[in-house]
């Protein structure tokens, strides 16, 4: 396999928390509720979206940094491209997302396009 050339996106502003959207032909992890203020017990969702698009039935990994290997959660996207988790205790937690695209170029002949989206958001003590 050789690298035929590199993507160099540059993200446009949207409304919501501030975020930047990055353009259609990338996979994305997007907070649907507020990142800055997660304590423990909390709600999290996010949206996982590919060429601008949700993505369903996508596997979503999180884990946390303190409890590492102990703490990992894979959850499927639903038909809205999101998961849900409860916030677990006062951490940095990583969520991962990755999936392989296989297009026949020609006749017994295929391009494999990978995809990975990373987020990473912290869990705070205080309310």
């Amino acid at each position: 396999m050789t690298l035929r050339h590199s993507l160099v996106v540059e993200g446009r502003k949207t409304t919501g928390f501030g975020r930047t959207f990055a353009i259609e032909s990338v996979m994305e992890i997007v907070p649907i509720s507020n990142p800055i203020a997660v304590t423990q017990n909390d709600p999290v969702t996010f949206e996982l979206r590919y060429k601008g698009k949700p993505f369903a039935n996508q596997t979503v990994t999180v884990v946390g940094r303190l409890n590492g290997p102990a703490s990992v959660q894979d959850l499927t996207t639903d038909e809205k491209g999101r998961v849900r988790i409860t916030a677990g205790a006062a951490d940095f937690y990583l969520a991962r997302a990755k999936f392989d695209e296989r297009s026949e170029r020609k006749e017994g002949q295929y391009d494999l396009s990978s995809y990975e989206s990373t987020y990473v958001f912290q869990v705070f003590n205080r309310p």
